[in-house]
């Protein structure tokens, strides 16, 4: 379960909707984003440092809502269900 890919529709970089294990969560409410610096990962051209966000939602269908962590790896583009 953590560390699943799941498949994000984003809108200008926030999470508004996610597909895991074949279902459809929609993202009802931000509690908190966050980003990090990637210390396993060795700094790309330009000296940049590869940076992962952290999305805290609130997602599902009324009255079956949970609280999901996302991450989005911004060099590879993939997102992934890191908490439930």
């Amino acid at each position: 379960m953590y560390g699943a890919p799941v498949t994000v529709r984003a809108h200008e970089g926030r999470p508004e909707r996610f597909v895991w294990e074949g279902r459809a969560y929609t993202v009802h409410r931000i509690f908190d984003q966050w980003a990090s610096v990637r210390s396993d990962h060795a700094p790309v051209r330009g000296g940049t440092v590869p940076k992962r966000w952290f999305w805290r939602v609130e997602a599902g269908a009324e009255g079956d809502r949970g609280v999901y962590e996302l991450t989005h790896d911004l060099p590879s583009g993939q997102w992934t269900l890191v908490k439930v």
